[in-house]
């Protein structure tokens, strides 16, 4: 053998050797960081670029073990899916009984200076989601704090704010229809927080897995069980998961299953289990109308009507007298609980309509543009990242929309050719409502066709999101294809020409975008490997490998969002909030203003009388008082975070659309009868002369002071 043959022959040796191939494969991150950057400096960014590679190396390990392993996989992913409602009764038992929460009132902490009492165990209180940790589970546990749960609790507005219009626990026939808040009529007001919460996490993934198994295929439970948690981990609903819209998904969800169970089984159910469900629908549809939330409920009532009428159509001929008994005695009773609301609501309803923000707004949609393209991918990041000002607005649901316009326009484009299935006609009727809504979030209506469709009532911004839910479901009906029968749209080598292409057109949007700040190389590696894998799967229409993606994708986004914290200590268990209670105790009726509407809202999660905080819509019990003739009304006819200023003149000052100060005098707070200030800064002493002030707590340290006006 010559010298060049030898040398051929230990190369093919080489090249055939797996464990020279697992070197090259282990350095590889290395070497390329060593190519790029001409040396390797141990810092964040070289870690954290060496570490993603190394990331997807395990994540290839990973979908190669699911693959071998996929026997095992199926039977245990069978006994979750066969076994999902005694799985998650037991986790919602664990939540109350520790008392975990997901609430971000942690943040009290921070602003009450008392960092000591903080209760996460995982993730982060977040500022930006104020309208929970300082609106809405404020007025919970104020409400909660009280002795009885009325409609309209004296202690908060001067009984002028209707718990019912900002989900807080009533005592009322109409609370059988919002069991999210049942927890607070049997249990103490921590773990009724706790049951608040839980019960909200457990359904939000029950309806969800309910929702993709009416459009997987028959024992795929795979994708039902990773789809169900996809959807909803999904940003939009991790980041707005304290808000009408999550609540108004969980009810609208659960009565398109209810109904779908009861339609699909006219003849296989008995009548007992047809009034269970009965039972159910009655209780969740009058609580998606009860959240009183247009933006998202009309865009969700259209998907709603595209599931219920598609059971409907294909069963409507079984229906017998019994069950047309039932449904109308469904239908009248859920009237009766909504009409009971609007009873109780409609003044409350009529001032809020009546504000000069938000008012009765009229919008013909078409403000979206190139930005919302890549909200798509960037919402990876939202949860470790300080430099997106509010992660909330922009948060939507995270596929390839590229790549599902192509499976769509392949699907239509061979739709006579295919033998329909069960799922036909609501692919159709979804494809129809995403084009629809895609044409008024980037283009519009003119007002005449927003006032039909009601969409005039649903800006843009939050339509997207309903857009999403619906992207994903069609995503999810699409990937799994008609494989079967070989019926694949392209080979591998075009599906990566395509992927790639898709990628590129991605990078150029980003580059063009509100993100280009943001970008560095890591998070454009990141990014652009997911969407080429996503874009791949889906056209290639490997379901089992792109479910694994979007699973991956999935925890990344949205299970660091919100924090898991214990009790509620950041409200209950501080010494600030310990005299204030103390301090209000000693008199009945005290009312209290604080300097803020932080420190007015703190008093109300605490229980006490206060002036102001959050306003849902105005309390003109004391605003006439101040102000008979209607002078700042411009200004203070809103929903409002109100501030309050001890001042020699009495005005108004508008901070944002939704805040503003009011600046009183010492005639105005005695005239409404205000008894006590609290406020975070030491008042000046023309300002306690003034007011006749009396130090009755300070704590100079956490900058802590409380105010007898006499």
């Amino acid at each position: 053998m010559t010298y060049k043959e030898k040398i051929k022959s230990s190369i093919k040796k080489i090249a055939k050797s797996k464990i020279i191939w697992a070197i090259i494969i282990l350095m590889a991150p290395v070497l390329l960081e060593i190519y790029k950057f001409k040396k390797i400096e141990i810092n964040a960014q070289s870690v954290m670029r060496i570490g993603y590679i190394y990331a997807v190396y395990a994540a290839i390990a990973v979908f190669y073990l699911l693959n071998k392993f996929s026997n095992v996989i199926k039977r245990i992913v069978d006994f979750l899916v066969k076994y999902r409602y005694i799985i998650a009764g037991f986790f919602l038992v664990l939540i109350i009984v520790f008392k975990i929460n997901f609430s971000s009132i942690g943040m009290w902490s921070q602003y009450m200076n008392e960092q000591d009492t903080s209760n996460e165990i995982f993730g982060e209180a977040r500022g930006i989601r104020s309208d929970e940790w300082l609106t809405q589970s404020s007025f919970m546990i104020g409400q909660a704090s009280s002795e009885k749960y009325e409609v309209h609790n004296k202690k908060i507005a001067q009984g002028t704010s209707n718990m019912l219009m900002i989900s807080a626990p009533v005592t009322d026939i109409v609370e059988i229809c919002r069991p999210l808040l049942w927890g607070f009529h049997f249990l103490d007001v921590e773990r009724g927080f706790s049951f608040y919460w839980g019960l909200k996490i457990v359904a939000l993934v029950l309806v969800s897995m309910e929702l993709i198994k009416r459009v997987s295929k028959k024992n795929n439970n795979l994708l039902i069980l990773i789809g169900g948690l996809v959807f909803a981990m999904a940003p939009p609903l991790m980041w707005w998961l304290s808000t009408a819209v999550v609540d108004g998904y969980i009810y609208g969800a659960a009565v398109i299953v209810l109904f779908g169970y009861y339609m699909n089984n006219l003849e296989n159910y008995k009548i007992w289990r047809k009034i269970l469900i009965a039972i159910g629908i009655i209780i969740c549809l009058p609580g998606f109308a009860f959240m009183l939330y247009p933006a998202f409920q009309v865009p969700f009532g259209f998907f709603m009507a595209i599931f219920m009428g598609d059971s409907l159509i294909k069963n409507w001929k079984k229906l017998r007298k019994t069950d047309y008994l039932l449904m109308t005695i469904s239908l009248i009773l859920s009237l009766g609980l909504v009409a009971r609301f609007v009873m109780l609501s409609l003044e409350d309803m009529k001032t809020m309509l009546g504000t000069v923000y938000p008012g009765n707004r009229l919008v013909t949609g078409g403000t979206l543009n190139a930005n919302s393209y890549v909200n798509y991918f960037v919402n990876i990041f939202f949860p470790y990242t300080e430099n997106i000002v509010n992660t909330c607005e922009p948060s939507t649901y995270i596929y390839s929309l590229t790549g599902l316009v192509i499976v769509v326009i392949a699907y239509l484009k061979n739709i006579k050719a295919k033998v329909k299935n069960e799922n036909t006609g609501i692919t159709l009727a979804l494809i129809m409502l995403f084009v629809v809504y895609t044409i008024w979030e980037f283009i519009g209506f003119n007002e005449l066709l927003s006032k039909i469709t009601l969409l005039s009532y649903s800006p843009a911004e939050r339509t997207h999101i309903i857009t999403g839910m619906i992207g994903l479901i069609l995503s999810i009906i699409m990937v799994q294809g008609d494989t079967d029968n070989g019926n694949r749209i392209f080979t591998k080598k075009q599906s990566i020409l395509i992927s790639l292409v898709v990628v590129f057109v991605a990078y150029v949007l980003a580059k063009q975008s509100i993100y280009m700040q943001f970008f560095t190389s890591l998070k454009y590696e990141i990014v652009l490997s997911m969407i080429f894998a996503l874009t791949y799967f889906i056209i290639n229409y490997r379901a089992k490998e792109w479910i694994y993606t979007m699973l991956i994708v999935a925890v990344v986004a949205g299970v660091k969002v919100n924090p898991i914290a214990v009790g509620i200590s950041p409200i209950n268990k501080t010494d600030i909030s310990a005299k204030i209670r103390e301090i209000d105790a000693k008199e009945e009726d005290n009312l209290w203003i604080g300097s803020t509407n932080i420190t007015g809202q703190y008093l109300v999660a605490n229980g006490v009388n206060c002036l102001n905080g959050v306003h849902t819509y105005p309390d003109f019990k004391w605003l006439r008082i101040v102000d008979p003739k209607g002078e700042f009304d411009e200004k203070y006819n809103r929903f409002a975070h109100i501030s309050v200023n001890l001042s020699e003149e009495t005005s108004f000052q508008i901070l944002a659309p939704d805040a503003y100060v009011a600046n009183l005098t010492y005639d105005n707070v005695k005239d409404i009868g205000v008894k006590f200030y609290f406020t975070m800064s030491k008042l000046s002493d023309e300002t306690v002369e003034m007011f006749h002030l009396q130090t009755v707590y300070s704590d100079e340290v956490r900058s802590q002071y409380i105010y007898e006006i006499n």
